[in-house]
């Protein structure tokens, strides 16, 4: 998992904390997605999250630097229908967030 974090946020090496809480957010994590949330401090944070695909559960993480821009996406646990839904795994998808903010989501 810490190597899934350093590969969205190439910059952090070590999670200063888990900025994710239910009470701080009012959000109830189970009706979002979201597993959590990250900060590095300095750096920015990796967003970690999964949704019910087609065939099988999709987890991921984002990550995005202080400013809000998108430093990196990873697919980490998929079993979607090849060369459908299983695309979420590949570079051609991924590609396309390196030039987005969070805005932009």
């Amino acid at each position: 998992m810490n190597q899934d974090k350093d590969d969205v946020l190439p910059v952090a090496k070590d999670v200063t904390s888990l900025v994710f809480n239910e009470l701080d957010t009012g959000l109830n994590p189970s009706n979002t997605g979201i597993i959590g949330i990250y900060h590095f401090s300095g750096l920015g944070y990796v967003y970690h999250v999964e949704f019910q695909g087609y065939s099988s559960t999709v987890e991921y993480m984002f990550g995005f630097d202080e400013s809000g821009n998108v430093t990196g996406y990873k697919t980490i646990r998929q079993n979607e229908t090849a060369g459908l839904g299983a695309k979420i795994a590949d570079e051609e998808y991924y590609l396309q967030f390196k030039t987005k903010t969070i805005e932009d989501l």
